[in-house]
């Protein structure tokens, strides 16, 4: 499935990475001006928070969003490492993938292609008592895309974060970028093409440390923002991440008022 990215999503939507028709794909736009260094996201094995991470982990993304009155969100996102698509890790991924997919995509499609699968938890929390943005019901201006993207990818979900309600409705599910508009916790499901360890397999479970991972508020290229302010930005790559691609020197950190956004500076691989 080959597809056009936007370098940001549809107006009036929040755009980006924790940010799914049937164009021919574009280069991927080169990243914008990073307010950090370009040097490698810093090796841990636990987050800065302190909490223990799951033995597979090799990315965490962590970031605080708060709108003009004041409400805000708690963001994070473990990125797991990416299993064979028949594997006993991948296989119950893939499954949900060609349930999410809906016809799109199947146990053909993965064999011949040599995919791999990750999860990747997310998970946004009340900063205060008052609901985000201040409304139980989230005007689509509050909502937070989340990184990797559906140009580059296929995804899944658990039903948390929420799919583009704006798209049209013959879109493939595993098509449309997922966005967070408030509180919620669940898990994003993404696919990578010749990623798993067979001898024709280019990867080797290194693909997803060429694509991006974040939170962003900005609506459009070079538009406003939602006004919700991303503070408190964070990445970590675990020491399995930094053996299996992530933090390398072509990696990126893009780090300013409205994104939290680390992984490659190159273009990105189409991989599905």
């Amino acid at each position: 499935m080959n597809r056009v990215r936007p370098l940001l999503p549809l107006a009036l939507l929040a755009a980006v990475a924790v940010s799914l028709t049937g164009c021919d794909p574009v280069p991927a736009p080169t990243p914008a001006p990073s307010t950090a260094s370009a040097t490698p996201t810093t090796t841990a094995d636990d987050d800065p928070a302190g909490s223990e991470l799951p033995d597979d982990a090799v990315l965490v993304v962590s970031a605080n969003v708060h709108d003009a009155a004041g409400d805000g969100l708690a963001l994070r996102l473990v990125v797991h490492r990416s299993y064979a698509w028949d594997s006993p890790e991948g296989a119950p991924l893939a499954a949900a993938m060609t349930s999410g997919c809906a016809g799109a995509l199947d146990e053909s499609v993965y064999d011949g292609q040599l995919w791999s699968f990750a999860a990747i938890d997310v998970t946004a929390t009340p900063l205060g008592p008052t609901p985000w943005p201040g409304d139980p019901a989230v005007p689509l201006e509050y909502w937070v895309t989340l990184d990797p993207t559906s140009a580059f990818l296929a995804l899944a979900d658990s039903g948390f974060p929420l799919q583009d309600p704006t798209v049209d409705p013959a879109t493939p599910h595993c098509d449309r970028d997922r966005f967070i508009p408030g509180a919620g916790s669940g898990t994003l499901i993404v696919g990578f093409q010749g990623d798993t360890d067979a001898v024709d397999a280019a990867g080797h479970f290194t693909r997803w440390a060429n694509h991006r991972y974040g939170f962003s508020t900005q609506l459009v290229a070079g538009g406003s923002s939602s006004g919700a302010a991303v503070t408190e930005c964070t990445f970590v790559v675990t020491d399995l991440g930094a053996s299996l691609g992530g933090g390398a020197a072509s990696w990126v950190e893009q780090r300013d008022d409205t994104h939290c956004v680390t992984g490659t500076g190159l273009p990105e691989d189409v991989d599905s």
